[in-house]
């Protein structure tokens, strides 16, 4: 037994311990490769990051967090030139603080349950990284007590009982604030144990109760024995005013009680005081400062009160030992809960308490617990093998000669989950279920649910609806049988569905013609949205992406092949960066093994003249070098001056030692698709010179004047203008229409050409002098 007025420094620590829990938190990071998720998390959760089902199998970090209380959550790469985009799914909406695109966020989790958050990190060059957590919001006590009596004397005493609500086993750190009452002004006991306080000076008081959840430590003290230490998980707080007025009246002479004693109490500070009507018993008879008080059966507790005539009230608690005690706590906890079943403090009085399980009835005492008050046992149901217990408390105050016993029946059960958020395809269907299976399910997809097919489903625990429609949903599902801790239809369970609809991909850009061995660039049109990006892969023929040849598909909204054999197709589909990938449709590119053709091109050349040439009829791909080369042993008789490594080039031809011609030349074309047919046979011809000679005296007389080409190589051809006649001589009877007449002649050799002219002059024109001697035609 433990009076609780002889709490001391420990009591303090504890108190600050609670009220500091909400910023002693520790900094976690997620083991990731490159980008890493840096986290708060309360102490107690530590070691409790189990997950609770969530995440599904997506290696999300499970950790876990406190509801209605912020946490920060920050990128462990903060550089210039990444952007951040933060999502939280789970059942129900989050809001994300400043903005889902900051580097650091804060959230305060709003529902308990799993959330998967999830940070998409893309750098500057396009490349993302996506990463999460898989966040288990724990339940927090809502912190609450009620006090009585209010606005009484100076020296009363107090009672303040809990009103907490919580799932499971929680701890109440009060302060009475009373700084002037020492280590009285506070207390730290289990749940919603009644405590109380006697406040000797008249004023108003601010009491504050922290409610928290917890974790036992054990801890090697310096003797080497375990010291249990608690550690704070969630807390709540809440304050509220207690008014003492100024008076003199003491009720004195209390002290625990049996059921149905008879006890007398005296006023001091007032001669005849007005006995008000106790709690829980009689007045037998009052006299005086004096009454005498016949108790019932101590539930509920007994309650003094007394006033000198126009003045405060004085109010004193009075503990009885109950007839049957009444033990409160929970009699249907969960299986996984650690849970406190308390009764009233009763100083001077041995508390005895035996669990049994009565479906196999064997005792497990071991599970019992009364750290740190023994009017309140903690159980660990986790720890217990499954069946109905009873709880049985024996009380015992040698000192009053008065005992009692009194038992509690508590039957733990399990809690069902609902698995879970998930992200799927649009037209697929969800696949929803519950664990354990066995219970009746009502299943509902809530509003708005446009495109899905069906809306209801149980009262099974599967469920496998299908979405047609991009967007956010929310499914509902309630256990209504009460076969789990956790049943009921105030308890129901939300999952999130996200439903991805994939956009139609670009087209690929590039060569559908390729050359073995060499190196490709293929482009989509439209770089991939937000959100989504390209997988490349090669199905048919052979090829390698680089650099590096990383294995398929290849991600990207670019990617540069070598092929290794041909025909081969390029496909690419557009996907979502997480899971699931929701690919698009492919589109395709065929490509083929280019093909070189042949050359085109000036055969007849001639010294120190162009020849131009070119590859016709290959399928090279655009922009594939072409290498020319003169084939010996005539390679110096030309020089490529324009083109080399296009499709077409210039040559400037030379002439070499002889006469000529020389002959014949072959063109060779080379390229990474192989060689072009060679061109061969062409000739290159020396350049030559000729005259034109005239016969006859004029064009006037008969017979006329014949020209003739005179000097050009036998083999040449020619051409006169005017008259086109292809002769090395015309003969040129008529006159010309005017004065003077030109006629020239081409000679053409091979490649080969040359010009000369001749002017006829006017025969009747009259010549000037020039020597001082006339003459004329």
């Amino acid at each position: 037994m433990r009076k609780l007025n002889n709490y001391t420094k420990y009591l303090i620590a504890i108190l600050l311990a609670v009220l500091v829990s909400s910023t002693n938190s520790k900094l976690f990071a997620q083991t990731c490769n490159q980008v890493e998720i840096l986290y708060t998390s309360p102490d107690c959760f530590d070691k409790d990051h189990a997950d609770p089902g969530g995440s599904q199998g997506r290696n999300c970090k499970p950790i876990a967090v406190c509801k209605d209380q912020p946490y920060t959550y920050t990128s462990s790469i903060v550089l210039p030139g990444w952007t951040y985009l933060w999502t939280a799914t789970g059942p129900t909406t989050v809001t994300i603080n400043p903005n889902a695109t900051s580097s650091t966020v804060s959230i305060v989790w709003p529902q308990v349950g799993a959330y998967t958050l999830t940070l998409t990190a893309t750098d500057p060059s396009g490349n993302v990284f996506t990463y999460c957590l898989t966040v288990n919001v724990k339940d927090k006590p809502v912190a609450n007590f009620t006090f009585s009596p209010n606005n009484v004397c100076a020296g009363s005493i107090i009672s303040f009982t809990g009103s907490t609500t919580f799932a499971s086993g929680f701890m109440s750190s009060w302060n009475f604030g009373d700084p002037s009452s020492g280590s009285n002004n506070y207390a730290n006991i289990s749940g919603n144990t009644v405590v109380t306080h006697q406040y000797n000076l008249p004023g108003t008081y601010t009491v504050t109760l922290i409610a928290y959840s917890f974790s036992t430590v054990s801890i090697p003290n310096p003797n080497g024995e375990p010291s249990t230490t608690i550690k704070t998980c969630c807390a709540d707080t809440i304050t509220k005013v207690v008014t003492i007025k100024p008076g003199t009246i003491k009720i004195e002479c209390i002290s625990t009680v049996c059921a149905g004693d008879t006890a007398t109490y005296h006023a001091v500070g007032c001669a005849n005081p007005i006995w008000l009507a106790p709690v829980g018993g009689n007045i037998f008879s009052q006299a005086g400062d004096s009454v005498t008080i016949i108790w019932g059966n101590g539930n509920p507790q007994g309650q003094i009160q007394a006033q000198c005539p126009g003045g405060c009230i004085a109010s004193v608690p009075v503990p009885i030992i109950p007839t049957t005690p009444v033990i409160v706590g929970n009699t249907s906890p969960c299986n996984t809960s650690t849970t406190s079943y308390t009764l009233p403090v009763l100083p001077g009085t041995f508390y005895t308490w035996t669990l049994t399980n009565i479906t196999n009835a064997t005792n497990h005492n071991n599970l019992l617990n009364t750290y740190p008050d023994n009017n309140t046992v903690w159980i660990n149901w986790a720890l217990a093998p499954p069946g109905t217990y009873q709880l049985t408390i024996n009380l015992d105050n040698k000192h009053i000669c008065c005992s009692s016993s009194g038992s509690l029946t508590i039957t733990p059960s399990q809690k069902w989950q609902v698995y879970s958020d998930q992200t799927i395809c649009k037209g697929a269907a969800a696949s929803l279920s519950v664990f354990p299976a066995a219970g009746t399910f009502n299943w509902i997809v809530l509003a708005p649910n446009a495109g899905v097919s069906p809306l209801t489903g149980g009262p099974g625990n599967l469920f496998n609806p299908t979405f047609l429609n991009a967007g956010v949903y929310t499914v509902e599902v309630t256990e209504t049988a009460n076969t789990y801790c956790n049943s009921g239809i105030t308890n129901p369970q939300q999952v999130k569905i996200t439903v991805i609809n994939t956009p139609a991909p670009g087209t690929i850009n590039g060569p559908t013609t390729a050359c073995v061995g060499s190196n490709y660039n293929y482009t989509m049109s439209s770089n991939a949205p937000p959100g989504f990006h390209y997988e490349w892969s090669i199905t048919g023929g052979t090829g390698i992406f680089l650099p590096g040849n990383p294995p398929q598909p290849v991600n990207g909204n670019s990617v540069t092949i070598q092929w290794t054999g041909l025909t081969g197709t390029i496909s690419v589909v557009l996907a979502a960066n997480g899971f699931p990938a929701c690919p698009s449709l492919p589109v395709t590119l065929n490509v083929v093994q280019a093909t070189v053709g042949n050359i085109t091109g000036t055969m007849n050349t001639c010294v120190d003249g162009n020849g131009t040439y070119t590859l016709t009829g290959g399928t090279l791909p655009p922009g594939e070098v072409v290498t020319w080369s003169i084939a010996a042993p005539y390679a110096s008789l030309g020089t490529i001056t324009l083109g080399q490594g296009t499709n077409n080039i210039t040559i400037l031809w030379h002439g070499t030692t002889g006469t000529g011609p020389w002959g014949p030349v072959t063109l060779n074309a080379t390229t990474s698709c192989g060689n072009a047919t060679a061109l061969t046979g062409i000739m290159v011809y020396p350049k030559f010179t000729f005259t034109i000679v005239k016969t006859g005296t004029d064009v006037c007389l008969p017979g006329g004047i014949t020209l003739t080409a005179t000097g050009a190589p036998i083999t040449s051809t020619y051409l006169w203008s005017p008259g086109g006649q292809t002769t090395s001589s015309i003969n040129i009877t008529t006159p010309p229409v005017s004065y003077p007449a030109t006629y020239s002649v081409t000679a053409t050799n091979g490649g080969c050409t040359f010009t000369q002219t001749y002017v006829v002059e006017n025969p009747f024109l009259i010549i000037p002098l020039t020597c001082g001697v006339g003459s004329c035609n």
